[in-house]
C-alpha cells in the first residue's frame, strides 16, 4: 500500500485518508520506517473502508459536475436555477439566471458571481458588526481560501472566503465576529472565547452548522 509520510515534532502517529483516497501518515521525527509500516498494516481494513467511501464520493461529485444546474445555494438557502437565458450568471432575488451548460462548465462564472455577492454582503455586515462591537479592522477583503472561512492578520486586516456567502446569515455573523474579536485577542485563549460569547452566546451552534456546510460543499465540488 502506498502512503505519504509527514514527520514533525509530534508524539503520536496519525493516519488520514485524504478526499482523493491517498493515505497520509503523520509521525514523530525519529519514528523508524518499520514501525510506520506496521502501523499502516494494522489499519488496512479501516483504510480500505475509507478509500471506498472516498471513491464513492468522488463519483457522486463527478456526476453532479457533469449534470445541469438545477439549484444553487446562497445565504443558507437553495434557490432554483434558470438555465434558459444566454447571459452571464446572475441572481435576481428569486432565482439564479444561468447560460446553458453543465455545472463544471458554468462553475467559473458562478464563482465569480458568488465573489461579487460575498463582497457586497460581507463587507456590509462587517461594518454593521464593527459598529455594534467597537472592534474595528484595518481592512477587509474577499479571497478564494478553501481551508478556512476567515482570518485576521497581525495588523488586524480581515479576510473572508467567498464560500462564506453560502452559509446562513447567523453563521456568517459568527465568522465575522470571530475575526473581529481577533483584532483584540490574537489567540484562542479563554479571554478570546469569552469575548466571542459576549457578542454571540450561541456561537457553538453557528460553528457546528459551518462544519456541516464545509463537508457538503466539499462533496458538491465547491
Amino acid at each position: 500500500m502506498e502512503y505519504q509520510i509527514k514527520r514533525s515534532k509530534r508524539k503520536t502517529m496519525v493516519l488520514t485518508v485524504l478526499p482523493d483516497g491517498h493515505v497520509e501518515v503523520r509521525a514523530p521525527l525519529k519514528t523508524p520506517a518499520e514501525l510506520i509500516e506496521r502501523f499502516v498494516r494494522s489499519k488496512q481494513d479501516w483504510i480500505a473502508e475509507k478509500q471506498a467511501l472516498s471513491l464513492q464520493r468522488l463519483s457522486q461529485r463527478d456526476a453532479l459536475l457533469a449534470g445541469p444546474v438545477r439549484q444553487l445555494r446562497l445565504l443558507g438557502t437553495h434557490w432554483p436555477a434558470d438555465s434558459r437565458s444566454n447571459q452571464q450568471p446572475a441572481f435576481d432575488g428569486r432565482a439564479f439566471l444561468l447560460p446553458p451548460g453543465t455545472l463544471r462548465e458554468l462553475q467559473p462564472g458562478i464563482i465569480a458571481l458568488y465573489k461579487q455577492l460575498a463582497k457586497g454582503y460581507i463587507l456590509s455586515r462587517v461594518q454593521e458588526l464593527s459598529g455594534h462591537t467597537g472592534l474595528t479592522p484595518t481592512g477587509v477583503r474577499i479571497t478564494s481560501a478553501a481551508g478556512s472561512w476567515g482570518s485576521c492578520s497581525g495588523k488586524n486586516a480581515l479576510s473572508f472566503s467567498w464560500r462564506l456567502i453560502l452559509a446562513p446569515p447567523r453563521a456568517i455573523d459568527y465568522v465575522i465576529l470571530h475575526e473581529l474579536c481577533h483584532t483584540r485577542e490574537h489567540n484562542h485563549s479563554p479571554a478570546f472565547w469569552a469575548l466571542v460569547a459576549h457578542f454571540m452566546p450561541d456561537w457553538r451552534t453557528a460553528r457546528s452548522s459551518l462544519k456541516a456546510l464545509a463537508e457538503e460543499l466539499r462533496l458538491e465540488g465547491w
